[in-house]
C-alpha cells in the first residue's frame, strides 16, 4: 500500500500548527476584508461616483437635445418668416398690378397739374382719377398720405429741404404695396398664404433633415391659427403661446422690395427686418417658453423613464433609483430654460453686429460655425472637460465592480496567497528535503516504508493541507457574503467557490514544483531557495503586474507593468473570467492543474531513483 497512516500523521504533528495559523490568519484578513469593503466607503464611494457619471450623461444628453432642437427652431421659424413674405410677394397678379400701376401713373400726372393758385384747387380735385377696385382705393389712401407728408421749406436750409424731398419722392406709393395690403384684408388670401408658407417650410425641413419630430417641434412653438392650443393644454393648462405673428411680417415688408416687384425683379431688402433684432428676438422667446417645456415633459413621459431605466439597467438603476436623481417636470424645464438662454447670450456675442444677409441661409451659414462650438461646449459632460485619462478613469470607476476587484483580483490572487505561499514553500521543504538534510529520512527509509510511499504520502498531505486551508476560506467567504447581502456586485455564492477553487489550484501548482525541488535536492537551502525563491518571484510579478492589467483604472495605471504578468505562474488563475461569466478561466485552471501533477509525478520519481546520503 503506497499511503502510510503513520507518516501521515507525523506530517501533520509537524505542520499541523503553522496550517492553523496561516488559515486562521487568512480566513480572519478574508473576513474583515470581505465585511469592510461590502459594508463600508468603498461601496459609497463607487456608488457616488457611478451615480455622478449617470446624472451628468443624463444632463448632458437632455442639453444637447434642448440646444439642438433651440438652433434648429429658431432657424427654421427665419425661414418660415422669409418664405412667408416671398408667398406674399408672389401672390401679386401681373395684371393686377399692371392695372394699379396704371392708376398710379394717372394719379402722379394728376398731381404734376396742381395749380399754384388757390382758387384753382377745387376744380383741379375734382378731376382726381377715380379708383375701381379695392386695391385702388387703397393706393389712393396710402398717395394722400404721402402728399400729406410732403416737406416744407419753411424753417430749414436748402440743402435740408432738398434731402428731406428726395427722401420723400422714393417712398411714393407702389403698386404692390396696395396689392399686399388689400390681400393682407382678404381672410381667405391671407389663410392661403398662410397654409402655403407652412407646407412649403414642411417640405424644406423633410428635405434638409427627414425628421418628423423636428416638423412638429417648429408647428408646436409656431402655434399656427392656433393649432396646438391642445396640445400645450396637455402639458400645461393655459400655456398656450399666442399664434404666430405675421401681421409685421407684411407689415415691414420694406418699400424697395415692393419697388422691385413694380419692375419685376425679385425682393430681397426684407431679410433685413427678418434677420433683425425684433424679428429675431420675438422668434427666440417663443423658442425659449416651448423647446423647455416640450423636452421636460419628453422627459418625464413613462415610456421615456421605463427606456432609461432599461438603458441604465446594467448600473443596477430602477424606478427608485432613478426617481432619486430628481428629473421632474419642473426641474428639467428650468435647466433646460437656463441652458437655451445661455446658449442665446453666448450666441449673439459672436454674431457680428451690422452685417447684412442676402437670405436666411447666408445668415445660418455665417454662424453655423459658432452654433456648433457652442453646442458642443454647452452640452459637454463632466467626464468631456475633463483630461481623457481622467474622465476615462472615471469612467471605468463607475462602471468598475470594486467589490469582485477586491475580493477576486486582489485578496485571492495576491494577499490572500501569500501566507499559504509561504505555509506551502516551508512544508514542502520539510517534507523532503528537510528530512533528507537532518537525517531522519534514513530512520523512516529503514523501516519497511517504500520511497513510492514516501513520496506518494507527503505529497497526499501537502495537497490535502492546502485543499482544507482553501476550504476554510471558501466557507469563510460564502458565510461573510450572506452577511454584508452586498447587491451591486457581479460576484455570487457560485463564483466565489470557483476562485477559491482557482485560487487552490495555484497553490497546488506552486506546491507541485516545490515538491520537485524539496525530492530533487538534498539540501534545505537549495530546495527552499530554488522552489521557493521561484514561488515568491510569481508572487511578486503579480503584485506588480496588476498595477498594469486591465483591472485597475487607467489613471493610476501603468501599461509596462503588464509584462509582469506574462512571467508568472498565478496570472493563470483568472478571476476576471470567472465574474464575468466568460469561460477563460476553464483552461487557464486545466494548465495549472496539469503543472502540479507534472511536478509532483516528476518529484516523486527523482525521489525514487536518487541517491540519499544516509
Amino acid at each position: 500500500m503506497m499511503f502510510s497512516k503513520a507518516l501521515f500523521k507525523q506530517s501533520s504533528k509537524a505542520n499541523g500548527i503553522m496550517w492553523l495559523i496561516v488559515t486562521t490568519a487568512v480566513c480572519f484578513i478574508l473576513a474583515c476584508l470581505m465585511i469592510i469593503s461590502g459594508s463600508g466607503n468603498l461601496s459609497n464611494m463607487k456608488n457616488s461616483i457611478e451615480d455622478s457619471i449617470i446624472v451628468d450623461t443624463i444632463e448632458s444628453n437632455t442639453t444637447n437635445k434642448a440646444l439642438n432642437n433651440y438652433r434648429l427652431d429658431n432657424k427654421y421659424m427665419a425661414y418660415f418668416d422669409e418664405i412667408f413674405v416671398n408667398n406674399t410677394l408672389s401672390m401679386i397678379d401681373n395684371n393686377e398690378k399692371n392695372k394699379v400701376l396704371e392708376y398710379k401713373s394717372k394719379l402722379i400726372e394728376w398731381y404734376k397739374s396742381k395749380p399754384s393758385l388757390s382758387i384753382a384747387l377745387p376744380s383741379w380735385k375734382d378731376k382726381m382719377p377715380k379708383p375701381d377696385g379695392i386695391e385702388e382705393q387703397i393706393l389712393l389712401k396710402y398717395f394722400a398720405d404721402w402728399i400729406n407728408e410732403e416737406p416744407k421749406k419753411d424753417g430749414i436750409s436748402e440743402e435740408e429741404y432738398n434731402t428731406l424731398y428726395k427722401n420723400w419722392q422714393e417712398n411714393i406709393p407702389t403698386a404692390s404695396m396696395a396689392i399686399v395690403s388689400s390681400n393682407a384684408l382678404n381672410k381667405e388670401m391671407m389663410t392661403k398664404i398662410y397654409g402655403k408658407s407652412i407646407l412649403d417650410l414642411k417640405t424644406k425641413i423633410m428635405a434638409e433633415t427627414n425628421d418628423d419630430n423636428l416638423v412638429n417641434i417648429v408647428l408646436f412653438t409656431m402655434n399656427p391659427n392656433s393649432m396646438a392650443d391642445d396640445e400645450y393644454n396637455k402639458i400645461e393648462q393655459g400655456s398656450a403661446l399666442k399664434a404666430y405673428d405675421v401681421e409685421n411680417l407684411i407689415i415691414n415688408i420694406s418699400n424697395e422690395d415692393y419697388k422691385k416687384i413694380d419692375n419685376d425683379e425679385k425682393p430681397t431688402n426684407t431679410i433685413n427686418y427678418i434677420l433683425g433684432v425684433e424679428r429675431y428676438d420675438y422668434r427666440i422667446s417663443r423658442s425659449q417658453y416651448a423647446i423647455p417645456m416640450l423636452i421636460a415633459d419628453k422627459m418625464n413621459q413613462e415610456e421615456m423613464i421605463k427606456q432609461l431605466i432599461d438603458e441604465l439597467s446594467v448600473y443596477n438603476v430602477d424606478r427608485e433609483k432613478y426617481d432619486s436623481f430628481g428629473f421632474t417636470y419642473e426641474s428639467v424645464k428650468k435647466a433646460t430654460t437656463n441652458d437655451v438662454l445661455t446658449y442665446e447670450v453666448r450666441l449673439k456675442n459672436e454674431i457680428e453686429e451690422g452685417k447684412t444677409y442676402t437670405s436666411v441661409t447666408d445668415f445660418y451659414n455665417q454662424i453655423s460655425s459658432n452654433e456648433e462650438k457652442l453646442l458642443g461646449t454647452l452640452s459637454s459632460s463632466l467626464l468631456d472637460t475633463l483630461p481623457t485619462d481622467v474622465s476615462t478613469a472615471l469612467e471605468e470607476i463607475g462602471q468598475m465592480d470594486l467589490y469582485s476587484l477586491m475580493i477576486g483580483s486582489i485578496f485571492f490572487k495576491i494577499a490572500g496567497l501569500l501566507l499559504p505561499i509561504i505555509y506551502m514553500i516551508m512544508t514542502a521543504n520539510n517534507l523532503i528535503a528537510g528530512q533528507v538534510d537532518s537525517g531522519s529520512m534514513a530512520y523512516i527509509l529503514a523501516t519497511s516504508t517504500k520511497r513510492e510511499s514516501v513520496s506518494f504520502t507527503q505529497a497526499c498531505y501537502l495537497i490535502i493541507s492546502l485543499f482544507l486551508m482553501f476550504l476554510c476560506t471558501a466557507v469563510t467567504s460564502v458565510i461573510c457574503f450572506s452577511i454584508i447581502n452586498i447587491t451591486n456586485t457581479n460576484l455570487t455564492y457560485a463564483k466565489l467557490m470557483l476562485i477559491n477553487l482557482d485560487a487552490f489550484l495555484v497553490l497546488f501548482s506552486l506546491s507541485g514544483i516545490n515538491f520537485f525541488t524539496s525530492s530533487y535536492f538534498d539540501k534545505t537551502k537549495k530546495s527552499m531557495a530554488i522552489g521557493g525563491g521561484l514561488s515568491m518571484f510569481f508572487l511578486v510579478a503579480t503584485m506588480l503586474g496588476l498595477f498594469g492589467s486591465p483591472v485597475i483604472p487607467a489613471v493610476v495605471r501603468i501599461d509596462a507593468l503588464n509584462n509582469f504578468n506574462y512571467v508568472s505562474l498565478i496570472s493563470l488563475f483568472d478571476a476576471v473570467s470567472i465574474i464575468d461569466g466568460t469561460n477563460a478561466y476553464i483552461w487557464k485552471m486545466a494548465i495549472l492543474a496539469l503543472i502540479g501533477i507534472v511536478f509532483y509525478i516528476a518529484g516523486a520519481i527523482k525521489f525514487k531513483r536518487k541517491d540519499l546520503p544516509l
